[in-house]
């Protein structure tokens, strides 16, 4: 269930004040009706998450809520019981149900404060619960429970989804060029970082670096974890990854994601406790024959098991079929860098604030041009990391979508 599902539930049902009318009250005197109050602790079971399919964010929920309710008559507190309502998605657009229950010896007088307090109850704590329906389809996680976040963030996975389309399309459009048309002039040199200095023809070709913040509605080890223990990786990348290290990033060990298009080495500077992740980066050749077979595959297999896909977006670890979360379209020249070509990619994060992570990126040594002289690498590497691997995390984990 995603902690921002807890909170808000407790924050919407927890404590508050519920008014009885004379005519549901149990009171004997029409003049003053009776007063509940909820507890402040609600529990919740079940399952709350997000996932995003074909750019649209789709709810998926079955939660049963538990909480205390106690009666206030002339300023003193009496007659005290539980209440429990059950909310799930297959019942969407139908008013919930809510069960109430009377502490034992309250006797007829109980009753009539549990029917009373079931009455009130209705007409307060349901509504509260479709402003939480409302919050969950929009992203959840953005605190005030609209859904200008949420859509923002869409479009910046859609701009992200397009600038990698763009660059894909412009690599396939060009013709093979001179790889003298990407290098530097001979009069002004060209420094390179460490992490590119290995001997070859990508020696000569200009580099960028691209600077990344973003955040994250978790602790820094959730985010250190799911960037490198390969189980999460696979779970948001949809692809087969190889992460090396005891338990995970150790100085020399692989990282290889997206079933092997980057490959990467950790490289001194990592370390767990402090929440950075070094890397000596680079993007390998797509094969695009067999991504797009894999891809049939998948499309095929959803067509005969439409009835369970339903349950599978119940489960945490499931992600839909966005465009956003997934690979650009397969070609055989998408990112193929120089062969020496080996970038540094620098992760730190820190947390300003209990359950916010701010996560930094600067990845250095990233070829203005790829092996085929065509510009657009940095952009490829923005939308990869915007897109398929921040947005994937937020996408999975409800690590705060919409921010």
């Amino acid at each position: 269930m995603l902690p921002w599902a807890q909170q808000r539930l407790r924050e919407l049902l927890g404590g508050v004040e519920v008014a009885a009318s004379s005519r549901s009250s149990s009171s004997t005197s029409p003049s003053s009706p009776s007063t509940f109050e909820t507890g402040a602790e609600v529990e919740t079971t079940g399952e709350a998450v997000v996932n995003s399919r074909k750019g649209k964010l789709i709810p998926a929920y079955e939660l049963t809520l538990k909480g205390t309710w106690r009666e206030v008559k002339n300023n003193e507190k009496s007659k005290r019981g539980d209440w429990e309502i059950y909310l799930a998605d297959e019942n969407q657009g139908e008013d919930p149900d809510v069960r109430t229950s009377v502490a034992p010896g309250a006797g007829e007088e109980g009753e009539d404060s549990a029917r009373a307090f079931r009455e009130a109850a209705k007409a307060v704590l349901v509504p509260k619960l479709r402003d939480f329906v409302k919050e969950l389809a929009a992203g959840g996680g953005s605190g005030s429970g609209s859904g200008t976040a949420a859509a923002e963030e869409g479009r910046a996975g859609e701009e992200a989804a397009a600038l990698a389309k763009k660059a894909a399309a412009a690599v396939a459009a060009k013709p093979s060029a001179a790889p003298a048309a990407a290098a530097p002039k001979p009069s002004a040199p060209a420094p390179a970082p460490s992490s590119s200095s290995k001997g070859g023809s990508g020696d000569a070709a200009a580099t960028t670096t691209l600077k990344l913040t973003e955040k994250f509605y978790c602790r820094p080890s959730d985010l250190f974890e799911a960037l490198t223990d390969p189980r999460k990786v696979m779970a948001f990348t949809r692809a087969p990854a190889e992460i090396e290290g005891p338990p995970f990033a150790a100085v020399g060990g692989r990282y290889s994601i997206f079933d092997g298009a980057v490959e990467a080495t950790f490289a001194e500077g990592t370390d767990a406790e402090s929440h950075r992740i070094e890397l000596d980066w680079r993007f390998k050749e797509v094969r695009g024959e067999k991504r797009e077979r894999r891809r049939k595959t998948k499309r095929t297999k959803k067509k005969t098991k439409k009835k369970k896909e339903r349950k599978k977006e119940r489960k945490l670890f499931t992600l839909t079929s966005s465009s956003l979360f997934q690979p650009p379209p397969p070609t055989t020249k998408q990112s193929q860098w120089p062969d020496a070509s080996v970038s540094r990619v620098s992760i730190s994060m820190r947390e300003p604030s209990r359950g916010l992570t701010e996560l930094s990126l600067e990845q250095t040594g990233i070829p203005v041009a790829d092996r085929f002289g065509n510009g657009g690498s940095k952009e490829v590497a923005e939308a990869g990391w915007r897109g398929r691997i921040f947005g994937g995390i937020r996408g999975v984990f409800g690590y705060g979508l919409g921010l």
